[in-house]
C-alpha cells in the first residue's frame, strides 16, 4: 500500500465506503468534569477532533450507568445531566460540515 492509497475510498462489506483510510482510535483523556458532564478540555478536543479529516472517530469509554464508572473523569451519558455536552457535540458537527470545515464523521 502506498501512502497516497491512504487517501482513497475504503469499500466495506455493508454500509457505505469510507471516504479516506484514516481513522481515529478510542482515546482515554481524563478531561471530563467530576460527575461525568462534557468539560471546556471536551468541547474543544470534539471540536479539533471535528476538523480533522478522519473518515472514522471512535469515541473513548463513555460511562453508561453510575455505577459502571472505570476511571476518574471518565466522560458519561448516564443522566440527563449530560445532555448539553452531547448537544454541543451534535451542534459543533452539524456547525462545521455546514460551514464546509468538517466532513461526515461516517465517512459518507
Amino acid at each position: 500500500m502506498s501512502v497516497q492509497d491512504l487517501f482513497e475510498p475504503l469499500t466495506l462489506l455493508h454500509g457505505p465506503a469510507m471516504r479516506n483510510r484514516f481513522m481515529l482510535a478510542p482515546l482515554v483523556n481524563q478531561q471530563s468534569d467530576h460527575d461525568g458532564s462534557a468539560s471546556e478540555y471536551d468541547l474543544d478536543w470534539m471540536s479539533q477532533v471535528a476538523r480533522g479529516g478522519y473518515a472514522l472517530v471512535q469515541t473513548g469509554a463513555t460511562t453508561v450507568e453510575a455505577g459502571g464508572i472505570a476511571y476518574e473523569r471518565q466522560l458519561g451519558i448516564h443522566s440527563d445531566a449530560h445532555e448539553p455536552g452531547r448537544a454541543y457535540a451534535w451542534w459543533w458537527e452539524n456547525h462545521e460540515r455546514a460551514a464546509g470545515r468538517a466532513d461526515d464523521r461516517r465517512g459518507l
